[in-house]
């Protein structure tokens, strides 16, 4: 060992040169080497989302989540099945083993939520599952305030939106805390005795009109 060192002590024109070039090396190193503020991870875990307009709780856990939960449940490598159920909105979240294939899980999940769609209530949306992916968090978000009225705000957002989405390399846009349109029917007992109807004549007929509601 003592004949290694003594080589480069009494070689240091040498050494100095030998350790000029492991420091350049390791300069052009760190500048060569690719780097990410943020990395993608993938995180073995699945969320199927299905909203059922105007639904109570329950009827969203009977009709949708025990269903698409009993389904799922015996994916290969599932390990943990969680679910919420909410006024109108179904919440599934599935949990693959760790050395699972996440893109191939997802896909398994996604067609067995294709074979269990037809058994929901018609007036459920589509499912739509999606896995965990940091890559897809937003990296700008922009807020708009104003003295508008709320249809004037909704259709501005939607305006912005629209402009963001034009932008090369935006691959999506999300547009949220806008209200929605909805038309309130105000029944007077005067007018239907007068007319000679009843409360579920009237709601027959918005039914009619193509207004769904379970």
């Amino acid at each position: 060992m003592t004949k290694f060192w003594s080589f480069f002590i009494d070689k240091h024109h040498f050494t100095m040169l030998f350790a000029g070039v492991l420091i350049l090396a390791g300069l052009y190193s760190v500048a060569a080497i690719p780097k990410e503020s943020s990395p993608e991870i993938q995180i073995p875990i699945g969320v199927v989302v299905t909203v059922l307009p105007g639904a109570s709780a329950e009827d969203v856990e009977t009709l949708i989540t025990d269903k698409i939960e009993d389904r799922v449940i015996g994916l290969e490598n599932v390990t943990k099945v969680t679910s919420s159920s909410g006024d109108g909105v179904s919440s599934i979240t599935v949990e693959f083993s760790a050395n699972a294939d996440i893109e191939k899980s997802i896909q398994l999940l996604k067609d067995e939520v294709d074979t269990v769609t037809p058994e929901l209530p018609e007036e459920a949306n589509d499912p739509i599952v999606s896995d965990v992916n940091f890559a897809d968090q937003p990296i700008l978000i922009v807020s708009i305030a104003g003295e508008l009225a709320p249809a004037e705000l909704t259709a501005l957002g939607d305006t912005v939106s629209n402009e963001l989405e034009r932008v090369r390399s935006v691959s999506s846009v999300t547009l949220s805390g806008v209200r929605e349109r909805q038309v309130q029917v105000i029944v007077e007992q005067a007018k239907l005795r007068q007319y000679g109807i009843g409360i579920s004549d009237v709601t027959r007929a918005i039914q009619a009109s193509g207004v769904a509601s379970p």
